[in-house]
């Protein structure tokens, strides 16, 4: 009974010192920051800031502080971006381990999907495919270069599909990898 007493003690202490500490902190800032709350989880209000110069949202998380939400984001899209600038086009020595099967869906002829095994060490990221569609006597109606964007591990098998358009009933369809790109 007496470590339940002291734990409720405690718990009341630190709820009282962080309402405090945001009191202190609103009342110091309140001409910069307008101060709102919403209902998370199990009714539990979320404090939230919204800088009165530029706008930016600012939410109060335990144990880290404010945090600005667009930040966050911005800082994890410019890593995304960082690692596709590391994409680059696979060496050619390296597309004889990427095999696969594909051809036109049998239902619906204007959609070409097949599967690629990655036996390289890069990971694929986009592939583009070549096209060449011939009628029943042979005669070339038109080839076309199409990209895919993929994610395709080293060492694994992967399925991918993309919409084409003028593929007949009777069209022979020939394809093959046209260009390979990937991060090391």
């Amino acid at each position: 009974m007496r470590i339940l007493s002291a734990l409720i003690l405690v718990l009341t202490c630190i709820n009282t010192i962080c309402v405090v500490g945001l009191l202190l902190e609103r009342r110091g800032a309140s001409s910069e920051f307008s101060y709102s709350a919403f209902h998370g989880v199990d009714g539990i209000e979320i404090p939230i800031r919204t800088n009165l110069k530029t706008g930016d949202s600012e939410t109060y998380w335990p144990g880290k502080g404010w945090v600005n939400e667009k930040a966050d984001q911005m800082a994890k899209d410019s890593a995304k971006k960082a690692i596709e600038l590391k994409t680059c086009q696979i060496p050619a020595k390296e597309w004889v381990k990427v095999t696969g099967n594909a051809g036109p869906d049998e239902w619906d002829r204007n959609v070409f999907k097949g599967k690629l095994y990655n036996g390289t060490t890069w990971k694929i990221t986009g592939i583009v495919v070549r096209l060449k569609c011939s009628d029943s006597l042979g005669t070339e109606q038109w080839t076309r270069d199409f990209r895919v964007n993929e994610d395709i591990a080293p060492l694994s098998t992967e399925a991918f599909e993309f919409k084409t358009t003028g593929v007949q009933r009777d069209s022979k369809v020939e394809w093959f990898i046209f260009d390979l790109f990937g991060v090391p």
